[in-house]
């Protein structure tokens, strides 16, 4: 059996070697082979086909090898990518498709908008699918409750739009929110009845019993963040597209990478500028977790979020994607770094991600909520718990949180940690940087 090679085919043929010896005839003609001679010739036949395809049609796209499996058969580029189509090599035809590359521009502020109605359709489809009786499993009670809950996210919308058109800021929390809360709806599962809010509850209670947390990572990088709730954030960096985000409370530095990468994805000059004090045992860099002994057990092959170039290039100087300020947010210096970085970009995202208690959170809401730009967002994380509930909704409540509304376009996964916490500012309340 020979391999040969016509264009850019491989062909198998059987060796045709004749000798003057012939196989002696009988009187039942010639004689055949025996069984173990017709073994190996299959057996050839078949070694053959795999061999050809392999080369044929496996070697030419991973070329990790110049040696062949199959003996006698060449495998080296030359040998099979000969036809001028074939000539470049891939690492030609990947630079071919790079060299051209530019940045996407970031959107207008009308194609935010648009995103944002598309979310809001989303959210009224939702609705809608709710509202079918197989989602109650034909259960009247439960096709009742969702009309209700339906009728009041339209009565209370209808409001909001009312008081809104007509100037009044002295509108409740959930009037103030823009989008539509699905918590209040029901389904069937498994024949019963539960709540959507249940739903969420129950996989928050696992979620943190669990310490889920400390198993969630990003490339490698220790996180610390739910994944729906990371995705959403990640998917809002790329839609509103800020040049500068805040980030009040770093831990080990794995969120502000994974915000720094999207960021350099859409535009290679965003920056982050990331605030801890960092006290006690957070000395240093590398910052380490904050429950450092779980993360270590959960993520064994976790590395430091400095080991990565947004990290790396450097936090002192301000020449890299990332900087770090070790001291407390609020703090005189910190503030005036942040007002400084603010003042030279066009759009601010906060992300208040600290201590979680309610003088902290509130105090941070306070010195920061001026810095976030028109149409962009302060995002409160971890309302889950009552310290940075309680600081989002006195901040709505006073003067400070006129311009800005709860979105919970946001809140698309339905489950989300930091429900009410996606704090828009108004397109038309100004910046007082």
């Amino acid at each position: 059996m020979t391999i040969t090679k016509v264009g850019n085919m491989l062909q198998l043929r059987p060796n045709r070697k004749h000798t003057t010896a012939q196989a002696p005839m009988t009187s039942a003609g010639p004689r055949r082979p025996s069984s173990g001679a017709a073994g190996s010739m299959w057996w050839g036949w078949v070694i053959g086909f795999i061999c050809g395809w392999v080369v044929h049609s496996v070697l030419p796209f991973f070329q990790y090898t110049s040696t062949s499996p199959c003996p006698g058969v060449a495998t080296t580029e030359s040998s099979i990518l000969s036809s001028a189509s074939a000539s470049k090599s891939l690492n030609e035809k990947w630079s071919s498709l790079s060299s051209d590359y530019t940045p996407p521009r970031p959107p207008p502020p009308a194609t935010l908008e648009k995103n944002l109605e598309a979310l809001n359709s989303w959210r009224i489809n939702s609705i809608k699918e709710l509202l079918r009786p197989q989602m109650c499993g034909g259960n009247a009670d439960c096709l009742a409750h969702n009309k209700a809950a339906a009728k009041k996210i339209h009565n209370d919308h209808t409001a909001a739009d009312t008081n809104m058109t007509n100037g009044d800021d002295n509108v409740s929390m959930t009037r103030r929110s823009v989008g539509y809360n699905l918590q209040d709806f029901q389904i069937n599962v498994e024949g019963e009845i539960v709540s959507l809010h249940t739903l969420s509850a129950g996989y928050e209670k696992l979620f943190q019993g669990l310490k889920l947390h400390s198993a969630v990572t990003y490339m490698g990088i220790s996180f610390q963040q739910d994944p729906a709730d990371a995705f959403v954030i990640g998917d809002l960096l790329w839609r509103l597209q800020p040049d500068l985000v805040i980030e009040l409370g770093t831990s080990g530095g794995g969120s502000a990478f994974y915000y720094s990468h999207i960021m350099q994805e859409y535009n290679p000059k965003a920056r982050l500028l990331t605030i801890d004090p960092a006290a006690g045992k957070l000395v240093g860099i590398p910052l380490t977790q904050w429950n450092d002994w779980q993360v270590k057990k959960h993520c064994p092959f976790c590395q430091h979020s400095t080991t990565r170039y947004e990290w790396r290039n450097d936090t002192d100087s301000g020449n890299g994607p990332i900087r770090f300020y070790r001291g407390f947010p609020n703090s005189d210096e910190a503030l005036a770094i942040a007002r400084e970085a603010a003042s030279a970009a066009s759009t601010v995202l906060v992300i208040e991600d600290s201590n979680h208690l309610y003088d902290s959170v509130s105090g941070n809401i306070k010195a920061y909520h001026d810095l976030v730009t028109p149409g962009s967002y302060m995002i409160v994380q971890d309302t889950r718990l009552r310290g940075p509930l309680k600081a989002v909704k006195h901040f709505l409540d006073s003067d400070d949180g006129r311009c800005f509304d709860i979105d919970k376009r946001w809140e698309y996964f339905i489950f989300s940690q930091h429900f009410d916490g996606f704090l828009r500012r108004r397109v038309n309340c100004p910046t007082t940087i």
